[in-house]
This record gives C-alpha cells, structure tokens and sequence, in this order.
C-alpha cells in the first residue's frame, strides 16, 4: 500500500472519512449505481480511489437533491410546553396560572360549604348534589 506523509496524508484521510460518512448519512434513494452496502465496502478498501469513486459516480449531484422531505428526517415527537425556551414572559405566565389556581380553589370550596347544609336539609347523610343518589341506596340495600 501507498503511504502519504505529511499534511497530503492528513488530506487524504480528511477526503476518505468524509466519503465513508457521507455514505452512511445518505438516504438509499439518492444513492448512485451500486447499492449502498457495496459502496461503503468500496470505499473502506479501495481508501482513497474509492472515496473519489464514491463523490463522482455514487452519490447524486447537489443540484438534483433538492431539500429534504419530512420522510426523510424521521418521526418527530410533538412539541410541549416543557421544550419551550424559558423566557420573561413565561414566567409571568406561571404567576399567572398560580393565581388562577388558588381562585378556583376558592370557588372549590365556597361550592363545597354551599353543598353541605343541603345535605343536612335532605337528611340522606349524602353531601352529593345529584337528587335521589339515596332513593337508588335504598332500593338496592
């Protein structure tokens, strides 16, 4: 085998990796002539006559590629509050919700404190505001 020394070796072995990675990372569609597994093997034995076969006869020119479809960069997973850079307003959105929490806490329990004396009035024994939840109790005990 040919040894190259110096910075043509360094050059060499910079084209080489690039051919090899460029292989793997290309889609099958867009590969050229051989199938894709036969063009790596090419260019891991031929090393640098193969990594210049590969640029000129295997892959496909870069005006015919076009951009990427969303088939080819995979499944996304969607989007969620979580992933969201965190910013100013963000936060004031936060203080926000907080507040809206506790007052529907309150409303919770302003309803609950109106729902207990109609229980008692009843005589059920039932704080549930659905009329006759204890005529059904009754029937099936």
């Amino acid at each position: 085998m040919i040894e190259f020394e110096g910075l043509l070796g360094l050059v060499m072995l910079g084209f080489w990796l690039w051919a090899l990675l460029d292989c793997i990372v290309s889609p099958r569609d867009e590969v050229r002539n051989l199938p894709k597994l036969v063009w790596l093997l090419v260019i891991f034995l031929l090393w640098v006559i193969g990594a210049a076969a590969w640029a000129f006869l295997g892959r496909t020119p870069r005006a015919r590629r076009g951009p990427r479809s969303a088939e080819h960069q995979g499944a996304r997973r969607p989007m969620r509050a979580d992933d969201l850079p965190a910013t100013p307003a963000a936060a004031d959105t936060g203080a926000m919700t907080d507040a809206r929490s506790a007052e529907l806490d309150r409303r919770i329990a302003e309803w609950e404190a109106q729902q207990a004396p109609g229980a008692a009035a009843h005589g059920d024994g039932h704080a549930g505001s659905e009329p006759g939840a204890g005529a059904d109790e009754e029937k099936w005990s």
